[in-house]
């Protein structure tokens, strides 16, 4: 079977699985409500600036910020990714998987490249929607005037993000080779170990909080097509620019899907 095939292979995989869908139903949902809530709370944010009341509507920086968070369904990407490989051993379909292509290492690359791809296909879509949804809200808001840049620095965040999300998964999901295992490791660790752990180095003064994923994913999500610096901060943490942020991110995602190669390949299929 050659390299197309198997990537027709594992697209059809992926189209004909309820769960594709609805991991990319969560992740249009999930996008979108926090891109829907925020004007709303902008709004609220009010200042007076000599003698007239401003809110948070009025800042292009507050609104490009609003439509980073249509960005948010990397997760599900991550997740996806995670069960291109651990869902073939949780389903018993491994087995077969492999000896249709003997050659073990082009099912595992085409499983790396259908990663990034489903990683990428995940974030276009629910950030497009997103992003239409938070356009929507914010025609009811007639002093709000979204620029043009923030669906353009969306399209670059959103992308970046879901290839390496979706790698990191794929990666993970083939060194723990439980499907429900990987998942809620991930999802601990985003959500519980790594911000834990990036309170308490700023708390010791570390500077290796900047490399945690938590702080890079931050920092990468202030990616611009005009520019790749950044001014802001994560809760006191001066986190690293988005280039660099992005190229750590690679870095990571490199090493987690080469260490899954090199183990893959010699570890027997049950």
């Amino acid at each position: 079977m050659n390299f197309a095939a198997l990537l027709k292979s594992e697209f059809r995989k992926l189209v004909y699985a309820r769960s594709t869908w609805w991991l990319l139903g969560g992740a249009v949902a999930f996008s979108s409500l926090g891109v829907g809530v925020m004007p709303l709370i902008l709004n609220a944010n009010t200042a007076q600036v000599g003698g007239t009341v401003t809110t948070g509507l009025m800042s292009s920086e507050a609104i490009g910020a609003m439509f980073g968070k249509a960005a948010a369904g990397y997760y599900f990407s991550m997740i996806l990714g995670a069960m291109l490989l651990a869902g073939e051993f949780a389903k018993g379909t491994a087995i077969a998987t492999f000896l249709a292509a003997p050659k073990r290492s082009s099912v595992l690359w085409a499983k790396v490249v259908m990663a990034a791809l489903v990683g990428l296909g995940v974030q276009v879509i629910s950030g497009a929607i997103a992003s239409g949804v938070g356009a929507l809200v914010l025609t009811n808001f007639k002093h709000a005037d979204p620029p043009i840049s923030a669906f353009g620095d969306l399209a670059l965040t959103a992308s970046v993000s879901g290839i390496v999300l979706g790698l990191v998964g794929l990666a993970v999901g083939a060194l723990v080779r439980n499907q429900t295992g990987a998942i809620v490791g991930l999802l601990a660790w985003m959500f519980l170990i790594d911000p834990i752990l990036t309170v308490l180095t700023q708390v010791m003064h570390y500077e290796v909080g900047k490399y945690l994923f938590t702080a890079l994913i931050s920092g990468m999500m202030d990616l611009h097509l005009s520019g790749l610096t950044s001014s802001r901060m994560l809760g006191g943490l001066d986190y690293l620019s988005p280039l660099v942020s992005m190229a750590v991110l690679l870095a990571y995602a490199a090493a987690l899907v080469a260490a899954a190669l090199a183990t893959s390949l010699r570890r027997d299929i049950d």
